[in-house]
């Protein structure tokens, strides 16, 4: 029995035992199971905590490339920067101007703002002018109102922002370096055009100068001409090359220069009998063809004004507020280099400072190579033109747009000297070079905005053109000036340059408006009458009045008048964007012959009158004019309905065509 319970005790202990190893064993499988999913748990999180980590250093990573790049580009810019400074101690040293189009690739982005950014930022500008001229047209007639002043205060002032918001960023060097960029497109086109290697086998149009009319209609009507030989691939030659102009006896070289090395014989064997326009496949089968006045132009090609080539439409819809008028002024004012090379390659040749280049002469003729300064060009070129743009603009922009470094020390010569520019059209000879010289030396447009009237009082007062008082002008002057104090906040000291057929405005100019500085040249007035017009001196005058438009600020004007758009033309190409930089008393801008004119509806609306027309978005508007009131005339193509509308709910509709 004592050995049975020993035995008991034994197996009871043997059993506690293995109980107990059973418990420890689970024990621990349970704690290693819990320690495995709390490892696993906390892999979870390590592995989360991991992914945000990498994605954290990713971003980090990028915004350190873009801090490089950033940096990069900003030290790129401040050298490009320096060397601007240093050029324009050279080319201009009060100019504000555009920025050479190397410098806009390297120092300017390409695409600082987009197209639609531009276009929408336009439309709101141009929606507030036009409830400017709403409630100025309102308040006009009740003077009365208690509100009004300051209503018109604020609209002004709101303005100014608008305008000052055109610059964010430095925009406007933006667009002037890439408009500057368009305009070396359409010079080269125009350079290999006009200058054929074979003016015998060369395609020409022969254009008849002396339409009957005056100075700016005449060189709207060769404008015209060239714009149909650029359209149709085409030497544009002047019909006995203008010899027998009816403003000088001299011909159109008493102002120009010739507008082609070929001569109207060296194209055409039956000088004045060419086969007449018909239309372009008609007209395409000849070589040489003449082409009538635009009036009487049967077989209208598509490329007529307002249209602008489909090449250029994106750039110029986000760079320019009225491409038409940007692309007329390349064709009728377009500086180009004159530089011509007979093997067509390009090498880089020292000169001399101070270098004096007469026509003709080469430029290796030009002194002794010099190592400080380069240009990188063909080896021989002719100076066809000794006359600057203003301030060396586009001097300044070819130069720089040079693909090698072409300037390298620019203190060391005077480019005042060496190089001038040709324009196609409206190239001064000497006599007209000074004169302009002068003229432009006698108005302080150094010293602070000029505003350009161009005053029209005799030959199509009355028929074309109604009677506007000097006062409407100063009306619409004094609105710019305080806008413009508005948009750089503080004063501007009041100064106008007077165009005009009648010597009297000047004095009633003086004597009315004595806190405005007054220019002008009262003997060109005097030329200008109607029985002096067809004179050297007249001639010489109307050129430099436009020139000097061109070089003021902003233009208030009657667009009825085509030395007043012939200076708004000009004014593009000395600016960049100058669309906006004008009010006309009268008519929008036009073009003597253009296509229509169309708008198009982007907001409807009901006729409150019957002088009134509805509109449903969509809807196209044969434009008649803009009221400068808030409403513009014109034909619904729809409706049929003739009438007025608000001018803030169309948009234009541009003529994009296709040119070679």
């Amino acid at each position: 029995m004592q050995q049975l319970g020993c035995s008991m005790r034994r197996a009871a202990m043997a059993a506690v035992a293995v109980w107990v190893l059973i418990l420890i064993y689970l024990s621990i499988g349970i704690f290693t199971i819990q320690s495995r999913e709390a490892a696993e748990r906390q892999n979870e999180d390590l592995f989360v905590k991991y992914g945000k980590a990498m994605k954290e250093v990713g971003v980090l990573r990028e915004q350190n490339e873009e801090l490089m790049r950033l940096l990069e580009e900003r030290e790129v810019v401040a050298a490009k920067e320096a060397q601007l400074q240093q050029n324009q101690l050279l080319f201009a040293p009060k100019a504000q101007s555009a920025v050479p189009s190397s410098i806009a690739e390297k120092s300017t982005p390409r695409d600082l703002f987009t197209k639609e950014h531009e276009i929408a930022r336009r439309d709101l500008d141009n929606s507030i002018r036009e409830l400017f001229f709403y409630l100025n047209s309102q308040f006009e007639k009740n003077d009365g109102l208690p509100f009004a002043r300051h209503a018109m205060n604020q609209v002004l002032s709101l303005l100014g922002q608008s305008a000052a918001f055109s610059d964010i960023d430095g925009a406007e060097k933006w667009r002037e370096a890439a408009l500057a960029t368009i305009s070396a497109k359409i010079q080269s086109q125009l350079d290999r055009l006009q200058n054929p290697n074979d003016c015998a086998s060369a395609r020409s149009l022969i254009c008849h100068l002396n339409k009957g009319c005056g100075f700016g209609c005449q060189l709207h009507h060769v404008t015209y001409c060239f714009i149909v030989a650029y359209g149709t691939n085409r030497t544009l030659i002047l019909l006995r090359d203008g010899r027998d102009w009816n403003y000088s006896g001299k011909g159109w070289t008493a102002a120009f220069l010739p507008i082609s090395r070929c001569k109207h014989a060296d194209v055409s064997k039956d000088e004045g009998n060419e086969e007449e326009w018909s239309s372009v496949a008609m007209s395409a089968r000849s070589r040489v063809v003449k082409l009538p006045i635009i009036d009487g132009l049967h077989g209208r090609p598509p490329f007529l004004p307002l249209a602008f080539p489909e090449f250029l439409a994106s750039d110029l819809l986000k760079l320019h507020s009225n491409p038409p008028v940007f692309f007329i002024s390349q064709v009728h004012f377009l500086s180009c280099l004159p530089v011509k090379g007979t093997d067509g390659t390009l090498r880089k040749i020292g000169i001399s400072p101070m270098i004096k280049v007469a026509s003709g002469q080469g430029l290796a003729d030009g002194g002794k190579r010099k190592d400080a300064t380069h240009f990188s060009h063909v080896e021989l070129m002719t100076i066809l033109v000794i006359y600057p743009s203003e301030y060396f603009i586009q001097e300044k922009a070819v130069l720089m747009s040079l693909k090698e470094e072409a300037l390298l020390e620019p203190e060391t010569i005077d480019l005042s000297e060496a190089f001038k520019f040709l324009r196609y059209l409206m190239r001064p000879n000497d006599e007209l070079a000074k004169r302009i010289t002068e003229a432009a030396s006698k108005v302080p447009f150094n010293k602070g905005p000029v505003v350009g009237l161009q005053i029209r009082r005799t030959d199509k007062v009355g028929t074309e053109a109604a009677f506007h008082a000097l006062p409407e002008y100063m009306k619409w002057t004094e609105y710019w000036f305080q806008i413009e104090e508005y948009r750089i906040g503080r004063s501007i000291q009041r100064r106008i340059y007077i165009a005009t057929d009648d010597p009297s405005v000047f004095a009633e100019a003086k004597e009315k408006y004595s806190n405005y500085e007054v220019y002008g040249d009262v003997a060109i007035a005097d030329s200008a009458q109607t029985r002096k017009r067809y004179s050297s001196d007249s001639l010489f005058g109307v050129i430099v009045d436009i020139e000097m438009l061109a070089r003021c600020t902003y233009l208030v004007c009657t667009f009825s008048s085509q030395v007043c758009r012939m200076g708004y033309e000009l004014m593009q190409i000395r600016v960049g964007d100058a669309g906006s930089r004008f009010h006309s008393l009268d008519d929008l801008y036009y073009y003597g012959g253009q296509l229509a004119h169309e708008q198009v509806v982007v907001e409807a609306y009901e006729a409150e009158s019957k002088q009134e027309i509805s509109l449903k978005v969509g809807d196209v508007i044969g434009v008649a004019g803009n009221h400068w009131d808030g409403f513009s005339k014109g034909v619904n193509r729809r409706t049929g309905a003739n009438g007025l509308y608000p001018s803030y709910k169309v948009r234009e509709k541009w003529i994009v065509v296709p040119f070679p």
